[in-house]
């Protein structure tokens, strides 16, 4: 990747980062996107894996005073094996053959697949109405299973974790806490899948831009915690949402 290219992903790794104070999502929605304009997807998501767990162990540290043990119980166990499913079938569906696809065209498998479900949680990100209203603890464990499931496969895991966290009568500092806590625990049993397809040689290759993307995630972190109580972005999430649906779109198609 040349500079300009690592600098549009540190941009973005910044501007998802500092979204995550906010949203309690958007690393891994906004991060994953760019990344599929340069990887395949098994490639990009591994990828944003490796920012969202150092950006996470960061903002854990940040936060780590407010986590909610009872609801990170709940929830994060079930997140945790989810997650194993999930990341297990992204590299088994990632190992397929093309297929053809619309257009004449043959494509990877996962492609179209990434992309439906980029265009199904950008609704989540432009429909704030879902996170309304109350929901019992009993149903966190579900909740855990279904996201960490989805962030092992796709890396969209916040926005349904935000469904249930938002549910449950947490202060924002503690659902940020919660969140960050659960989202650890799904990158640190996610990542050495990965690993074991991927190896070494993706970090060492990619380095530079990793390293970029984490330091520009650190200081999105520093400054939400800062504004976390000073600023509310629901049009940005808008903006997020409209962004995850026309990539999606795009990979669907076949076009990305």
């Amino acid at each position: 990747m040349n500079a300009v290219e690592i600098g549009w992903i540190a941009a973005v790794a910044f501007g998802a980062s500092l979204l995550t104070f906010f949203s309690g999502f958007g690393l891994g929605s906004l991060l994953t996107p760019a990344f599929l304009f340069f990887f395949p997807p098994d490639v990009a998501i591994a990828l944003t894996a490796v920012v969202h767990l150092l950006n996470n162990v960061f903002k854990f540290g940040l936060m780590r005073t407010h986590l909610d043990w009872s609801v990170f119980h709940r929830f994060g166990w079930t997140a945790l094996f989810g997650s194993l499913l999930g990341a297990a079938l992204l590299l088994q569906v990632g190992q397929l053959a093309p297929i053809p696809w619309i257009g004449g065209r043959s494509i990877p498998p996962l492609k179209p697949l990434i992309g439906g479900l980029l265009m199904v949680f950008s609704l989540f990100e432009m429909g704030p109405q879902i996170h309304k209203g109350t929901l019992p603890r009993a149903w966190l464990p579900w909740g855990g299973g279904l996201s960490g499931f989805f962030g092992g496969f796709s890396g969209h895991q916040g926005a349904l974790r935000s469904v249930f966290l938002l549910r449950v009568g947490l202060s924002p500092a503690a659902y940020v806490a919660t969140g960050t806590a659960i989202a650890l625990a799904v990158d640190l049993a996610r990542i050495p899948l990965y690993g074991m397809r991927f190896g070494a040689d993706l970090l060492s290759t990619q380095a530079p831009v990793l390293m970029a993307a984490v330091g520009s995630a650190t200081a999105g972190a520093v400054l939400g915690k800062q504004m976390l109580k000073k600023l509310k972005v629901q049009w940005l999430q808008v903006l997020v949402g409209l962004v995850m649906m026309g990539i999606g779109l795009g990979l669907f198609l076949g076009r990305l």
